[in-house]
């Protein structure tokens, strides 16, 4: 609340958005959480490594948190899709947040994506 005037939420492997745009980059402000997962993310045809969404301090619903993707100037299509593999959240959490995982490991066990703004260095396209 405050950061977002509306929240899209998904949490099933397959789930996509994508968009077209002219510029030189996009992001992702989202909201971390202990559901989250990862995004495989196409440009231009063009698979990339996944974008994890799942952090460190990730063990809670109140993060804010954002990526930028530079890309070089000029029309781009980009599809955002969530990820069938769940992270190996573990591993990834510090060692204060190593007792939440293991006293309530359903909690981690998704691959939500809470996604607040997509932000454009350009301009959306139809």
């Amino acid at each position: 609340k405050g950061w977002f005037d509306r929240l899209f939420e998904a949490d099933a492997a397959g789930e996509s958005i994508s968009f077209h745009f002219k510029g030189k980059g996009f992001g992702l402000f989202d909201v971390g959480a202990p559901e989250v997962g990862q995004l495989r993310i196409t440009v231009d045809g063009k698979q990339e490594p996944p974008l994890h969404r799942f952090g460190v301090n990730c063990n809670n619903r109140s993060r804010g948190q954002y990526a930028f993707i530079p890309l070089p100037a000029g029309e781009h299509r980009v599809t955002l899709t969530i990820d069938e593999t769940i992270p190996d959240k573990k591993a990834i959490l510090g060692p204060n947040q190593q007792a939440d995982i293991g006293a309530h490991p359903e909690k981690y066990d998704r691959r939500a994506i809470y996604l607040g703004r997509i932000l454009l260095r350009g301009a959306l396209l139809e």
